[in-house]
């Protein structure tokens, strides 16, 4: 039977932060633990090379030397542990003093804000103290022409002196005014040029905040992996897998003439996939694909595995850090966050411990997956060589692609089934839009023009299983742009008909 349904959706994103199952580690956590397995092993030497003495001499010394190595290796251990408390050490400060300096300047900038503000208030205040410099020296010039007048009049008016003294007066207010006002505006000038120094000054804090966060950042720089690689390198798996079930299913044909066609896909222990087979024989190929893709999506591909190579451990620690900057402001931006997690588990990829313990782990995945895949499939995953070249031509590539994957800045999701027997829609003419459509009875590609026959609610067939799952690059603020759509196994309810052709 098959773990399907346990599996959670078959997405793999960067900012996944669910922890990967790990193999147990069967090694000793110590060299105390080395010294009391080794306290019991006795070393046994050829009789003819025994002596008196000499069978406990070698014992002794072979279990220094084991001891020395163990030790040796703990120390290894240990000091890769120190290093990776170091980074995580420098890392916190780095993003400390970072988020320190953007306090400072939203601090600067408020500032900035509060003097602008003050600025237009004195401003606005110097354009109303023009206008009314403008309007008292139209009254002083209205003054003086009242002024000459009345010294026209002075030798015929009784009050001519009194009003010439009001006059005066007045005069020397408007005068005392315009003073005033033209030391505000020189004020108000001075006003201006400091908020244009403050505002040169608050150009070099930015500047300098500018190349504080690149130098910060320059030891992770962005490496993006091309969508076009991603694709490439899916789509080689898709046809290795063809290839793989053509080439055993060639190889059996040759050694057993006397088999019936389809002999190949003989179901075992899945009663699903039995019951599968008998509502449609001729499907065998197309299960087998879809099963294989059901199992890598779910060790390779799904949101709950992260790199391979890291123990269970290094992926918590990796999560919470994640999980810690996303938490962060305003550094937790997601651009930036991807960015780290690409150039962080692109170092730890280049390391040996990495590179063995990842191999390990594709070991152990690939037996799984044809273990399973032989309870199922009993004659097509027989074990032999057939293994080896799976684990070559599908396995391998697999997981190369997941390592790609988590090494690039984008997120990527694979549409994928939980279930390969899972019961599907109605294929209607809507559907051609979305998804690629193979016809079960003419094994023909079908299209959006193809000549198929539906009812009046547009339904023209069945969908009958996925023979390969769709890849999409998620986009934020948008709809996730596809790389390569889904491609399933259909029945259409009645056979391809003649296209029209459009006259000559």
């Amino acid at each position: 039977m098959f773990p399907f349904n346990s599996y959670p959706s078959t997405a793999i994103s960067g900012h996944a932060l669910t922890s990967q199952s790990a193999e147990p580690d069967p090694m000793p956590s110590s060299a105390t633990d080395y010294n009391m397995e080794i306290a019991d092993t006795t070393i046994q030497v050829p009789p003819q090379h025994q002596s008196s003495g000499d069978t406990a001499e070698l014992e002794l010394v072979s279990k220094d030397d084991f001891k020395r190595a163990q030790q040796k290796k703990a120390n290894q251990m240990n000091k890769v542990r120190k290093q990776n408390k170091k980074l995580a050490r420098s890392k916190r400060q780095l993003t400390a003093d970072l988020y320190n300096v953007q306090n400072e300047l939203a601090a600067s900038q408020r500032e900035i804000q509060e003097h602008e503000k003050y600025h237009l208030g004195l401003y606005s205040a110097y354009e109303g103290l023009n206008t009314a410099i403008e309007g008292l020296q139209k009254e002083l010039l209205d003054s003086e022409q009242e002024i000459q007048n009345l010294n026209g009049l002075l030798a015929s008016t009784d009050n001519a002196d009194k009003q010439m003294e009001v006059l005066h007066k007045d005069l020397a207010t408007s005068q005392r005014d315009l003073e005033a006002y033209k030391n505000e505006a020189i004020r108000l000038q001075n006003v201006d040029r400091d908020l244009q120094y403050e505002r040169k000054e608050l150009s070099v804090t930015q500047q300098s905040l500018q190349e504080c966060m690149d130098d910060l950042f320059s030891y992770q720089p962005i490496s993006q992996v091309a969508d076009t690689e991603i694709l490439r390198d899916f789509q080689d798996i898709n046809r290795y897998i063809v290839k793989w079930i053509d080439a055993e299913s060639d190889a059996f044909e040759e050694a057993h003439p006397e088999a019936r066609p389809g002999h190949i896909f003989s179901i075992g222990e899945d009663k699903d996939a039995t019951q599968f087979l008998k509502k449609h024989p001729d499907a065998g190929e197309q299960v087998v694909r879809c099963i294989i893709h059901c199992y890598l999506q779910g060790y390779f591909f799904s949101k709950n595995t992260y790199l391979l190579g890291l123990s269970s451990e290094n992926v918590r620690l990796l999560r919470r850090t994640e999980k810690a900057m996303a938490d962060l402001k305003p550094l937790g931006e997601s651009a930036k966050i991807a960015s780290w997690r690409s150039e962080t588990l692109r170092a730890i990829d280049s390391t040996e411990e990495c590179r063995n313990l990842k191999k390990e782990q594709i070991q152990n995945i690939k037996t799984k997956i044809f273990q399973s895949l032989s309870d199922t499939f009993p004659i097509l995953f027989r074990p032999g060589g057939g293994e080896a070249r799976f684990y070559k031509q599908v396995t391998l590539p697999a997981s190369n692609l997941a390592s790609k994957i988590w090494l690039s800045t984008s997120d990527y999701v694979f549409s994928m089934v939980k279930h390969p027997f899972c019961k599907y829609k109605p294929l209607t003419l809507e559907d051609f839009k979305a998804a690629e459509y193979v016809d079960i009875q003419t094994s023909k590609t079908l299209k959006p023009d193809s000549p198929v026959i539906a009812d009046d609610k547009g339904i023209c067939g069945t969908i009958i299983i996925a023979m390969e799952p769709g890849l999409y690059r998620l986009s934020k603020g948008s709809k996730d742009i596809p790389l390569r759509q889904a491609k399933y196994l259909v029945k259409l309810t009645h056979p391809l008909g003649k296209r029209n052709r459009a006259p000559a």
